[in-house]
């Protein structure tokens, strides 16, 4: 062996005679493999006492019906298969009718036998036609039905294949339609035009192709889906199945693990895929093993020949042997082996099961319980993998192959279409009865086809009312669409809410409120400055830093870094931050100033007011006397601005401060802390010159994946005194963590993909309407959806650098003393998880569009339209009013009450006060005379004028609207809403589509059928006095 398949070509496993038949006496400790042979082996028996008594019920059901209408006088012969759906109310128990026309002639009316087993949902029932004489090039077929078959009236016709038996042309027919009145368009009669190559779609082949060769050709799947007729029986599927699994076992047992005998293995890389050629090796040579037996076997089983059965029926023997060579010979038979080689095909199976499965029992013996166990996982798993895997992609690239390249071939042989040789042709003449017998059947033939005929007739009459069918399927269409709309629509707002709430957590306020309370205590009461150190000291510190079990144990290092709430993790350190303003910012008056000589005023809260210069301890100023000290760079005496805008400005109750200011540490344990405060406190670094202190810290509690930035924020007024403020912000950076984020992540890019679908569609419509499209509210509703929805993939992608980010400087700074701001990050989750939320608020609200069909839902959205000029005025005219009150409320009580301070407070009040709620006491109080009749005035004239002008206007509009009745395509599309919704609940017949005929049709119908029936009874007199003849003749004689 050379070099080269060295690397590569190994021995197969070998089995030491010598010594392994010695280990049966140990098999009860390696009776795995064993029991698993034996177990294939006992399934396979059970299973084939079932299968052939399915075999010989599917080979009594084969047989070719000969029509009914054939008369003895008529030698040229069709074959007509006619292919019913599968699903369930396929089938149909209908008389059927059908017209075949030719460039030469048609049959007329001719009438399919109906038996019991014909047209069966997933059918395939094949006819005998006799004509006069050729129709020539077969044009178009025309089928329908009596819709007389009770509760299984409907048919889905799938194909109609006719094969000329003289000349062996074949023409095929596709419908894949319903044939009823309460499916499909409502239509019972069908005209198909012959397939051409043009016509045959090669995706609809495929599809009709796969799964016939699902229920055929794989091994597995056709010995349930068998087709009925079929050479290759049940049974014998079954044992070939067995013999595949057989021989798999051997050949995966001689060179399971021969790799490792291999120092080297060569690795081939072809991209993604990579593979050693030794595996390469190991899977031709079991190929080469398996599949070569295999194929044979399954070979001879179709090869050899029926045995020819004796005709059953001795009538007409002749002319039936004369019509199955006609049969047979427009067959591709392959069948060409004698039929003792069937015999040969059982031996051959039955040694090669035995002799692979003798030897896989050797191999396991001789590599032990172990070895055999793992072994018998792997064949296991190989073997699910070749059912479930190799096969199906197998027939589906042999069916694509076929119905893409040969797709004339693929309609024919979509389905089993052959016939056995030792099948009979169904006689369609009574054999018995004599005379008498065959003049009543043509009487009962002829009243049927006259029956049928007048079925057509109909159907004629109803083609010419073309509008009204055409109308009738536009509402079907239209309830489809809306139907489609309906479901995808939701489908996608299910999408968007998981999207939405992806970033949120049912328990997530819970975390907000505990964490709130665990810094709240005293906070609110917050007036001096020696109350907020107190606060800082005593609550704060003690919030921040746990340093002890609630036994008493001391915490480890690690359990320290958690807040007092022991689930939430300290990222980083927490700081105060002071905003300041410069001294002497204002003046007093001049009239005043002698009374303050030696008082500075200072100025509340402005930009241009803000103190940024540095200072030494005790807010000295620097100077030439005191450049020499040294000063931290970060001390807490330093204005500090933040790097590249990572914060942002703080937003309090009395005003918005800058992103900048004088920042000092909290201390990184709480003994560290406690000395921080009180040297600031000592420092007096809070002072009359202090706008706002704010005290700011992150936490990560990982038990909910979230992470909460707090911000306790205390305005210490010039006015005095001291307002207090706190923000906690909660939200959540890591989305896609664990299996619900990956199901998270896959909604989201499901969501992408669904809306470039909605932005193609609308697209679409603005291209083909043009400036209509802008004239539909409910399409500017669409484009503030997509634009808003943009912003929101717009801000997802802001987002996900900027946490990225923060959190790259978290991992990067490991000094626990480092303050990092999550401001920035936290901003754009919140504004994110905003924009989705509007996206969801206007697709939700969408859904009204979708309700546009019920009669109330229209009579409200056209009155909204019709009074919208007048409700447009009239909120003109309450908005001039209500913000008059507004500012006299402002004006009056806002020096007074906080509700009124601002006019944004004052508007807010006065709705509440519009819904009932006020403090009548309060207001009294600021002034007696002017609080009530302010109130009273703006009560009578909001719910006594205003309310009652409103309530006017909606009655005036739904007085118009009286007489309002929706589009009459709006009531035929809920109409058939419903009734499909009470057809799929069982509460409507499926026969009240029947039921709608006028009296005059039910009449006519009756009086013809009486009519037939009269004829019938004549005929059937005329033939027993022609019997009655003949005998008496006899008699004479």
């Amino acid at each position: 062996m050379t070099a080269f398949g060295a690397g590569f070509v190994t021995a197969p496993n070998t089995i030491d005679l010598t010594t392994v038949f010695d280990k049966f006496s140990d098999i009860g400790n390696n009776a795995g493999v064993l029991a698993t042979v034996l177990t294939t082996l006992t399934l396979y028996f059970v299973v084939v006492m079932f299968l052939r008594k399915f075999d010989k019920v599917g080979t009594k059901k084969l047989i070719v019906h000969s029509l009914p209408d054939n008369r003895s006088t008529d030698t040229y012969y069709y074959k007509m298969t006619v292919y019913t759906s599968h699903g369930r109310g396929s089938g149909t128990k209908s008389n059927v009718a059908f017209s075949l026309f030719g460039d030469k002639g048609s049959t007329g009316v001719r009438v399919f036998k109906q038996d019991p087993g014909t047209f069966q949902a997933g059918g395939v029932d094949i006819f005998l036609m006799a004509v006069e004489e050729s129709l020539g090039d077969l044009q178009r077929l025309q089928i329908w039905h009596d819709n007389q078959g009770g509760d299984d009236r409907a048919w889905k016709l799938d194909k109609v294949i006719v094969r000329d038996l003289q000349s062996g042309d074949t023409t095929s027919f596709l419908c894949s339609q319903w044939l009823s009145l309460d499916h499909g368009d409502g239509r019972t009669n069908r005209i198909l035009p012959a397939s051409t190559e043009q016509d045959l779609s090669s995706f609809h082949l495929f599809t009709t192709k796969a799964a016939g060769d699902f229920r055929n050709e794989h091994i597995w799947l056709s010995t349930l889906f068998c087709p009925r007729g079929s050479h290759f029986s049940r049974v014998q599927r079954l044992s070939c199945g067995l013999c595949i699994i057989y021989t798999t076992m051997i050949a995966n047992a001689m060179w399971y693990r021969t790799e490792d005998s291999l120092h080297q293995p060569t690795v081939v890389n072809l991209g993604i895929v990579s593979f050693t050629l030794h595996e390469l090796y190991v899977s031709t040579m079991t190929s080469l093993y398996v599949l070569p037996v295999n194929v044979l076997l399954i070979q001879l089983f179709k090869w050899y020949k029926e045995k020819k059965q004796p005709t059953k029926n001795p009538v007409h023997v002749a002319e039936k042997r004369n019509i199955r060579a006609l049969l047979l010979k427009t067959q591709s038979s392959s069948q060409f082996l004698p039929h003792g080689f069937v015999y040969v095909a059982w031996s051959v199976l039955v040694l090669i099961c035995g002799v692979s499965a003798f030897f896989t029992i050797l191999y396991s013996l001789e590599w032990g319980p172990e070895t055999a166990n793992a072994w018998l996982k792997t064949f296991l798993m190989s073997f699910v993998q070749d059912v479930f895997v190799v096969e199906p992609v197998k027939i589906l690239a042999v069916s694509a192959l076929v119905s893409f390249v040969f797709k004339k071939s693929a309609v024919v042989s979509t389905r089993d279409d052959h016939v056995r040789q030792h099948v009979d042709v169904e006689d369609s003449s009574p054999s018995e009865g004599g005379l008498f017998a065959w003049i009543s059947h043509r009487a009962t033939m002829r009243v049927a086809k006259q029956q049928l005929q007048k079925v057509l007739w109909k159907h004629h009459q109803a083609d010419k009312s073309s509008r009204e069918q055409k109308k009738r399927e536009e509402t079907r269409k239209s309830t489809d669409n809306v139907i489609q709309e309906v479901i995808s629509f939701f489908l996608f707002v299910v999408i968007l809410l998981f999207v939405a709430n992806g970033g949120t957590n049912v328990y997530s306020h819970h975390a907000y409120n505990t964490i709130g309370g665990l810094f709240q205590t005293d906070f609110d009461q917050i007036q001096t400055a020696d109350d907020y150190w107190s606060w800082a000291r005593d609550v704060l510190v003690p919030g921040l830093f746990q340093e002890r079990h609630y036994n008493g144990d001391k915490l480890g290092w690690r359990r320290k870094r958690f807040i007092s709430d022991t689930a939430s993790y300290r990222i980083g350190a927490a700081r105060f931050k002071q905003i300041r303003v410069k001294r002497r910012s204002c003046g007093f008056h001049q009239r005043y100033t002698s009374l303050f000589l030696n008082q500075e005023c200072n100025s509340g809260n402005s930009f241009s007011d803000g103190e940024t210069r540095d200072f030494l301890p005790g807010w000295r100023l620097l100077s030439s006397s005191n450049l020499s000290e040294d000063v931290p760079e970060q001390s807490p005496w330093t204005y500090q601005i933040p790097d590249s805008g990572g914060e942002l400005p703080v937003m309090a109750d009395i005003a918005t401060y800058g992103s900048g200011g004088y920042v000092a540490g909290v201390g990184r344990n709480k003994d560290a802390a406690l000395a921080d405060i009180a040297d600031l406190k000592e420092a007096d670094w809070i002072d009359r010159y202090t706008r706002a202190v704010v005290v700011e810290f992150t936490v990560y509690n990982a038990n909910i994946n979230f992470f909460s930035t707090m911000s306790y924020t205390v305005e210490f007024l010039n006015m005095g005194g001291a307002v207090s403020s706190r923000s906690i912000r909660t939200y959540r950076f890591h989305r896609f963590v664990g299996p619900a984020g990956y199901i998270i992540l896959a909604l989201h890019i499901l969501y992408v993909a669904c809306f470039l679908y909605m932005l193609y569609r609308e697209a679409k419509m603005m291209k083909e309407q043009g400036k209509m499209y802008y004239q539909q509210p409910w399409n500017l509703l669409e484009i503030v959806n997509i634009l808003v929805s943009f912003s929101a993939f717009i801000v997802f992608a802001v987002d996900y650098i900027t946490s990225r980010r923060t959190l790259d400087k978290l991992f990067y700074h490991h000094d626990s003393s480092k303050f990092i701001s999550f401001d920035l990050a936290s901003f754009w989750n919140q504004a994110f998880v905003w924009t989705v939320a509007t996206v969801a608020f206007i697709n939700i609200l969408k859904f009204l569009r979708l309700l546009r069909f019920n009669p109330l839902m229209s009579v409200f959205m056209t009155s909204l339209r019709r009074m919208l000029p007048e409700v447009a005025a009239f909120a003109f005219y309450f908005t001039l009013l209500f913000m008059s009150f507004v500012q006299l409320g402002h004006l009056v009580f806002g020096l007074k009450i906080q509700e009124y301070s601002t006019i944004a407070a004052s508007g807010k009040s006065l709705f509440v006060c519009a819904l009932g709620t006020f403090n009548f006491d309060e207001i009294l109080s600021t002034s007696r005379i002017i609080g009530p009749m302010f109130l009273y005035a703006y009560l009578c004239i909001v719910f006594i004028i205003i309310i009652n002008i409103l309530v006017a206007i909606i009655n005036d509009a739904l007085v118009v609207m009286r007489g309002f009745t929706p589009p009459p395509e709006h009531r035929e599309i809920l109409d058939e809403l419903w009734r499909r919704l009470a057809n799929f609940i069982g509460l409507a017949n499926s026969a009240g589509r029947e039921d709608d005929m006028l009296a005059s049709e039910r009449l006519d119908d009756r009086l013809t059928r009486l009519d037939l029936l009269t004829r019938a009874m004549k005929e059937r007199q005329v033939a027993e006095n022609v019997m009655r003849k003949f005998y008496h003749g006899l008699h004479k004689k």
